[in-house]
């Protein structure tokens, strides 16, 4: 997955912690602030989640990402977050 804000490249490993480096890239006060809802958790929360389901990923001043989803889903979640962010990202799935 890749996330071109402006002509920056945010690309790592996998969807989920390339999802992460985007939300820290937003700011993650900024993305919790929007209350996008996941598994009935906000997306960014400073609350780390101890069900073994959710699959949380640090990202930065006590703030984690929730990344429990496919790719596709992480897709549009990135999409909707640069569009109540006016980010203008372009975000694709890059098959590897």
């Amino acid at each position: 997955m890749r996330v071109l804000p402006h002509g920056d490249i945010i690309q790592d490993r996998d969807a989920s912690s390339t999802m992460t480096k985007a939300i820290q890239w937003a700011g993650p006060m900024n993305v919790a602030q929007l209350n996008i809802m996941l598994d009935k958790l906000n997306l960014v929360s400073r609350e780390k989640n101890r069900n073994p389901v959710s699959q949380q990923h640090y990202a930065s001043d006590g703030f984690y990402v929730n990344t429990h989803c496919n790719t596709a889903t992480k897709k549009r979640l990135l999409d909707r977050i640069s569009d109540l962010l006016h980010l203008g990202w372009r975000v694709e799935i890059i098959d590897k």
